[in-house]
């Protein structure tokens, strides 16, 4: 199967069946930009200058180096393009466009198809774009210089967006009609391209799955400098003996040594605390003026007070159980739980992402009170539940009800929460529950995890999910009886149904608490 362009470079795609056994069009390793490699390493992305006529699109390309995936390489920056059908380029049958974005912490995933399978979604008539982009240091390092003023990994997103504004129509979608979509690490970053000013007008509807902008947290302002020394300590490097004058120098001279993919092996050695704590380390970097286009100018909180942010519907909610594994992983490990009782004052910050603010020793013992009482008796897996409601409440919660708040002043904002208890779930907890994180995921995505059938007893779930998000890609509005206006959200549990109340209990809480 070939398509053609009217730029003449030719896509050789292959088809596949969607979860009904429709057939469906994919075209993958389509590359976006140049290869980030040699002397483009840990800098911005660059668009391709001179791309070849021909593209061989009928396999996904390699994952960017991380501690997930396989076939990795530096030379990653691909994306792959789904299709219900395909037919000829024709101005007159364009379809909604979903720009989906990865989850990962931003050090691990990818867009491939073993990750993220289009099966469900192409049961509909749109169009569905993933891709990779640069994680953990290779992505994400910041030295506040002009050669890697930092986010990269954010601008390798901005870059093939761009690509499928130019491109998206040859291969039946509406540029347009494009709903920029992401789930955890892939919704942080649609909070941050709702306010970077390199992505405005290239989308024009946005989702936000399973993550915000934690408001208690400190964006960096030029570097993550002491990020990136620990880096380079992780590979071995000794600092103090190299000739360089620089400490930059040194940093770069030190990770030049290495490949992609053996920096990315010690990528869980540079959490602070337990497996992943916090649960975002690279951070994206507010920049320096050097003259480049910056992806951030300012803090994005005060972007989203002041009203400069994209001005599109937003889709935006959260599973009743977010980093419950978080909480179980500490209960479950006796060194982790010993040292979450002792050294609490140190570790709680880190946890939940308030290290450095002004009131952090406030907010510590504000913690204790609300939510974990029996700490000086000591904790047990009875206190599971309460632990697992800070990490959910700290990380996703909390942001996702001020972005809410502060967006829906100028835009339509359609807040969901996934409660439902399937059979399958991200939490293996024996004894213990929850809507895990990603577990509403896949019910969008043939994930490894999980595959649905027709005849499976949840494939209404898959119904009810999918159906619920395109017709916000494809309307602006996930239903029509859904009038949108504050304390009314939609509950995703064995039903769709729409609830008044509050949407996140505990909101004021944080927001007394964590004021600056």
């Amino acid at each position: 199967m070939f398509l053609k362009n009217s730029t003449k470079y030719h896509y050789e795609g292959c088809e596949f069946k969607n979860w009904k056994g429709g057939k469906c069009t994919a075209f993958r390793g389509i590359p976006y930009a140049k290869p980030p490699i040699n002397g483009l390493r840990f800098k911005d992305p660059q668009p391709i200058e001179n791309p070849t006529t021909f593209v061989d699109a009928r396999n996904d390309g390699p994952d960017c180096s991380s501690t997930f995936g396989a076939n990795f390489s530096e030379d990653c920056l691909f994306l792959n393009i789904y299709s219900k059908s395909w037919e000829p380029y024709s101005e007159n049958h364009l379809r909604p466009v979903i720009f989906f974005i990865h989850p990962g912490g931003f050090y691990l995933g990818t867009g491939a198809s073993s990750f993220l399978g289009p099966e469900y979604l192409l049961e509909k008539d749109i169009i569905l774009v993933t891709f990779n982009y640069r994680l953990g240091a290779m992505g994400f390092l910041n030295l506040g210089t002009p050669d890697i003023p930092g986010n990269a990994g954010l601008k390798d997103q901005v870059m093939a967006l761009r690509w499928v504004n130019d491109n998206i129509e040859y291969f039946g979608g509406d540029p347009k009609q494009i709903t920029l979509m992401g789930y955890s690490a892939g919704g942080f970053s649609v909070c941050l391209h709702l306010v970077s000013p390199m992505s405005q007008g290239l989308f024009q509807r946005a989702v936000i799955m399973s993550a915000s902008i934690p408001p208690q947290s400190k964006i960096p302002r030029r570097n993550q400098i002491e990020l990136a020394k620990k880096q380079a300590k992780l590979m071995g490097c000794d600092m103090e003996s190299s000739s360089l004058k620089t400490e930059n120098d040194r940093i770069l001279e030190c990770l030049s040594q290495f490949e992609g993919l053996e920096i990315s092996k010690t990528f869980r050695k540079m959490f602070h605390y337990g497996n992943d704590n916090p649960i975002y380390l690279w951070l994206p970097v507010i920049e320096k003026k050097f003259g480049q286009e910056r992806f951030l100018i300012e803090d994005p909180y005060k972007s989203f007070k002041s009203g400069r942010f994209a001005k599109v519907p937003l889709l935006i909610g959260f599973t009743t159980g977010e980093f419950c594994t978080s909480a179980k992983d500490i209960l479950t490990n006796e060194l982790l739980l010993n040292q979450f009782k002792e050294e609490f004052n140190r570790i709680s910050p880190i946890c939940f992402m308030y290290s450095e603010h002004k009131n952090e020793a406030n907010i510590t013992q504000a913690i204790l009170s609300e939510y974990l009482e029996n700490f000086k008796n000591g904790l047990s897996e009875k206190d599971f539940e309460n632990l697992c409601s800070v990490f959910s409440d700290s990380i996703i919660r909390f942001g996702v009800e001020k972005i809410s708040n502060l967006a829906s002043k100028h835009v339509n904002v359609y807040p969901y929460r996934f409660s439902y208890e399937g059979s399958t779930s991200f939490l293996h907890y024996p004894g213990h529950k929850a809507v895990e994180h990603m577990d509403d995921l896949m019910y969008l995505f043939k994930l490894w995890n999980k595959t649905f059938s027709p005849n499976d007893p949840e494939s209404h779930i898959v119904e009810n999910m999918v159906g619920f998000f395109t017709k916000f890609v494809e309307n602006g509005k996930p239903d029509e009886d859904f009038e949108y206006k504050m304390q009314t959200f939609v509950e995703f549990g064995e039903k769709v149904e729409i609830r008044n109340g509050p949407y996140f209990e505990k909101y004021q809480f944080w927001e007394n608490l964590t004021k600056y």
